[in-house]
């Protein structure tokens, strides 16, 4: 009974792993894992604690009695010093505004911050003094992210050769909430 629910677990996450990476790659998105590893265990581990739960009922050893798989180490890892320079690589020798391109990735390096707390970044919350960007995070709320004097500095400038006045903190015209990143000036000399 235990293998025949860990083989149906099994055989459902593969399935519904190929129904996600369809749906994924129709939304444009790569696929993720779905071999149905980790589905397999958990099922096992389930029916464990079930039969142990009504052990005057029935012999839990059955559970004990098939093999539990092992979960697969963590597919997460940080990237390695050789993937960071094809990342670079790439970021700064292709698309149409690299200059932009590579201060993101920068950025996102630097910060951990999520593409939404990049995109939300605005001039007022660059502290060059303390060297800490106030970044928006999951749940709308803000964290102090320590960084470079010099990654605030490439910040600031960005802002105020692409955004103008609005994000000089020495301008009279000056907004704490004008954006970091800016495209470049459309064909009417406008930032966008």
């Amino acid at each position: 009974l235990v293998a025949d629910l860990a083989a149906v677990s099994y055989r459902h996450a593969i399935k519904k792993g190929i129904v996600d990476a369809r749906a994924r790659a129709a939304r444009g998105k790569p696929p993720k894992r779905g071999d149905g590893h980790n589905a397999a265990e958990s099922a096992v581990g389930a029916m464990r604690s079930f039969l142990r739960s009504v052990a005057g009922h029935c012999d839990p050893q059955a559970a004990l009695d098939v093999p539990k798989p092992r979960r697969d180490p963590r597919e997460k890892r940080p990237m390695r010093p050789s993937e960071l320079v094809e990342l670079h690589v790439a970021t700064a020798t292709g698309g149409d505004d690299p200059e932009l391109d590579v201060l993101l990735v920068d950025t996102g390096i630097a910060t951990g911050a999520r593409i939404e707390g990049l995109e939300r970044l605005t001039v007022g919350q660059l502290h060059r003094a303390t060297q800490i960007i106030d970044m928006y995070d999951k749940g709308k709320r803000t964290v102090e992210m320590p960084v470079s004097g010099e990654l605030i500095d490439r910040l600031l400038a960005h802002a105020k050769r692409r955004g103008g006045s609005v994000c000089d903190p020495a301008s009279k015209g000056y907004r704490p909430d004008a954006p970091v990143f800016w495209s470049r000036r459309g064909k009417d000399g406008t930032p966008r």
